[in-house]
């Protein structure tokens, strides 16, 4: 639970030109990753692929933190002001950002068998780390180094992360 001193206005907050909405998106599912020790693999927003700005490769994630995992998926479009559909699908139209997110949370949601209210309260407590002033920190720090490199690689992200909240 966060403190009322704790929070801070929600993002974006890192950079104010809508053309940095995919390196926002990205930076938000790699603090969440961080935030909850995930394996990092890469973070990347050079275009490595046809139809793809940006991705966030994660390494094994143990089965019981699949729940944590879903606030990971819900952490990109919440870093851009946006949230994702409920109930969720594989089918989403429109925003192509979103909708690798959506199947991923489809999945999730599925395999958990998670309700309206669980889905709504996950997207609340993802909203809630992200405000945390040292997730903000590791954020802007994070998208500062992304911005200037286009890649980084998981062990820089933890470093980079780690040297903004200390």
């Amino acid at each position: 639970m966060t403190l009322v001193a704790d929070r801070v206005p929600p993002l974006p907050a890192l950079w104010d030109n809508s053309n940095y909405e995919f390196l926002n998106h990205e930076v938000g599912h790699a603090v969440m990753a961080y935030y909850w020790n995930f394996p990092i693999i890469e973070v990347r927003i050079d275009r490595p692929e046809f139809g793809t700005e940006g991705y966030v490769i994660l390494g094994e994630v143990d089965p019981s933190q699949l729940r944590n995992r879903l606030l990971v998926t819900m952490a990109g479009p919440i870093a851009t002001g946006k949230r994702l559909r409920w109930p969720p699908d594989d089918l989403t139209p429109g925003d192509p950002a979103l909708q690798s997110d959506q199947k991923n949370a489809a999945l999730i949601v599925k395999r958990l068998g998670l309700t309206d209210v669980e889905w709504f309260e996950s997207h609340d407590i993802a909203s809630e780390i992200l405000a945390l002033r040292r997730m903000i920190r590791a954020s802007r720090a994070l998208a500062w180094a992304l911005f200037h490199r286009e890649a980084i690689p998981g062990d820089e992200v933890y470093r980079i992360c780690d040297e903004a909240v200390t």
